[in-house]
């Protein structure tokens, strides 16, 4: 998604009053369609309530929005799992806002880039200029704990034991399986599996009534960015 300055054609309702305004162009093939039969570029919020982990499926999508928007249309799972890497160039130098597939890597082997602060960390921006960029988002309603650092996986162990000790359903979300005190260990072996089930993962938590969420950071190599700073975020 590539933030840019607007040209007059483009309403302010679209963008929330600001002068500049996202672009992008899905790979899905039946957005595709969609956009071919309307016949005109398309201008769409997100499709999950504000702060909350995103849909990554249609049943995501009805069990948000399903009282109040007319049709649904399932397009099957997303690919990846995480919302779009977003760049400003608006700029001299091109500004990650937020990582996505596209990773840091892949994108210094076409150009210079800058790194927004509000990805790595988790203190709030006065004037976000994409989604995700809240000091709190993806967040579901158990409470999420990140562990990072050594021995994380016997610290999440610890923590685990402790929670659960004080009657409160644990659920781990960790690279593998470890010694734990958890009502649901859902295993993410590698960054594609982890960015593809962590959102699906957090509804699912929600549906089985988990007040605590323990989840193991991982390297913020390529797509562990991405997912990093959602998990940041959410917790």
């Amino acid at each position: 998604t590539l933030v840019m300055k607007k040209s007059k054609i483009v309403p302010y309702v679209v963008t929330a009053g600001r002068e500049t305004v996202a672009i992008r162009m899905p790979s899905n093939r039946i957005a595709h369609e969609l956009i071919k039969a309307v016949g005109v570029p398309l201008a769409a919020p997100s499709a999950n309530l504000s702060g909350r982990p995103s849909a990554t499926a249609a049943g995501h999508v009805i069990e948000d929005f399903l009282e109040h928007v007319d049709m649904i249309i399932d397009g099957g799972e997303t690919e990846v799992g995480l919302e779009s890497t977003v760049i400003d160039v608006t700029g001299k130098t091109p500004m990650l806002l937020r990582p996505g597939k596209i990773t840091p890597e892949e994108l210094r082997k076409i150009t210079g880039i800058s790194i927004h602060p509000s990805v790595r960390k988790t203190k709030s921006v006065s004037m976000a200029k994409s989604p995700g960029m809240k000091y709190k988002h993806y967040s579901p309603r158990a409470e999420v704990i990140l562990v990072e650092g050594k021995k994380r996986l016997d610290r999440i162990g610890t923590i685990s034991r402790q929670f659960s000790e004080k009657g409160k359903n644990v659920a781990i979300l960790a690279t593998k399986k470890g010694d734990y005190e958890a009502r649901l260990v859902i295993v993410l072996n590698n960054p594609k599996k982890f960015a593809h089930h962590l959102f699906a993962s957090f509804r699912d938590c929600d549906k089985k009534n988990i007040d605590t969420i323990i989840v193991e950071g991982i390297s913020e190599k390529k797509l562990g960015l991405a997912i990093m700073n959602r998990l940041r975020k959410a917790a």
